[in-house]
């Protein structure tokens, strides 16, 4: 714990405290997350494979029939036929075959972005979580050395009879409390360090702290407002609607593929005696067949209008937690002011009256460890409501960085 609570304050950490990372690093690490880079790897590979697409509905056909001719007995001999066939459809299956590949290729990026964003959010939530720990372990580091020292001076005014013996117990009862709290917070930090180390990717073991500061925010309440209009455009929402457009581009290839068939092609005829050589041209078409491709068309139709109801939910879904985002940050700012500026003013004013009532023999160590309880209760609280009301705006930051939106960040000084 005291390795834990040194470097949370911001004291040199032993060497074995744990691997820190700066939010900017943590981020960085995130952007590299596997899913995304999957993805961006198959979306390469579509589009090299994709440039090969051929608009025929079938390969090019060469047949060679040899033969012999057994009567009349004047004309016998050997002959043979060979002829090449070439399928062409007449139902633009090339075209729609190009588009349906666009699809799935758009879809991948998109699924892409998606995951780089969620990964993002990840890394920046695991980042704020084990930051906010810390701050508030190093706001009991603080108290852990101020109880040491008041409890020094209440066992000397014990020894010395100008105190009871009660008061030395509560000021250890306090120690140890602020230990427990301690404890507890180390526990949580430790599982927080665990996620933000998975998250960028460190596989050492070891959970890592967060170095540094949150980053500064820009938002503006244009920021706000053009982010609550643009919930169509967020990756995930954009991800399902690509989804039911590739699923309904696949229905129209598999359409294509049934349709209209033009077979062209030619043959040439040797024959005895002679030998004599005939030329014939070949003209045929493939009439569309029913229920060619049905099931297909069918399972096709059918994802693409699930799909278009997921993405409504989603949409809904994502609009919803994108005004419980804004509300949120309106009211964790609220709460902010009336810390900053109401709460841990009073409760300051009253620990140092009480400090100095103690130090003055008018006042007893409960009466001043009720005081400073309840400065740390709030303090703490002050440390937690800081990482709800930073990670609010970053995820808003996050999502205009993701639409290419004004919002921005600054490293912190």
């Amino acid at each position: 714990m005291v390795a834990v609570l040194a470097s949370a304050a911001g004291s040199p950490a032993s060497p074995a405290a744990s691997k820190s990372v700066t939010f900017s690093e943590a981020l960085r690490a995130g952007d590299a997350g596997p899913a995304a880079l999957g993805l961006r790897e198959a979306e390469r590979a579509r589009r090299d494979g994709d440039a090969k697409i051929s608009g025929l509905p079938g390969p090019m056909q060469l047949g060679v029939y040899p033969g012999f001719r057994v009567s009349p007995s004047a004309e016998t001999g050997p002959q043979v036929q060979v002829q090449v066939t070439q399928p062409i459809s007449l139902s633009k299956l090339g075209r729609n075959r190009r588009r349906a590949a666009q699809a799935e290729r758009e879809l991948l990026s998109a699924s892409a972005d998606a995951a780089q964003l969620e990964r993002q959010l990840d890394v920046a939530q695991a980042w704020i979580d084990a930051w906010s720990l810390q701050q508030q372990l190093g706001l009991l580091h603080d108290e852990a050395v101020t109880i040491e020292a008041s409890r020094d001076a209440t066992r000397k005014l014990v020894e010395a009879g100008e105190r009871r013996r009660e008061e030395l117990a509560t000021a250890d009862a306090w120690k140890t409390e602020v230990k427990l709290q301690a404890l507890e917070l180390e526990g949580m930090l430790h599982h927080a360090g665990l996620r933000l180390a998975e998250l960028v990717g460190d596989e050492g073991g070891a959970p890592m702290l967060a170095a540094g500061a949150p980053p500064v925010v820009q938002l503006s309440p244009e920021d706000l407002t053009r982010l609550a209009e643009r919930v169509d455009e967020v990756p995930l929402v954009t991800v399902q609607r690509l989804a039911a457009a590739a699923a309904r581009a696949q229905e129209a290839e598999l359409a294509a593929e049934a349709g209209w068939v033009l077979n062209v092609g030619g043959m040439v005829q040797i024959d005895q005696p002679g030998p004599a050589v005939g030329i014939f041209g070949q003209v045929g078409v493939q009439l569309p067949t029913r229920g060619r491709n049905a099931r297909g068309r069918s399972v096709a139709r059918a994802d693409a209008a699930r799909l278009d109801g997921e993405a409504e939910e989603i949409r809904r879904r994502t609009a919803r937690q994108i005004r419980d985002t804004l509300h949120e940050l309106e009211h964790t700012g609220e709460q902010r002011r009336a810390l900053d500026e109401e709460l841990i003013p009073a409760l300051d004013d009253v620990a140092a009256l009480e400090s100095r009532s103690f130090a003055a023999g008018e006042s007893t160590t409960r009466v001043l460890v009720q005081a400073r309880r309840a400065t740390l209760q709030a303090r703490r609280r002050q440390a937690a409501v800081e990482g709800e009301y930073t990670w609010a705006r970053l995820r808003v930051w996050l999502l205009h960085r993701a639409l290419d939106d004004g919002a921005t960040a600054t490293e912190a000084p």
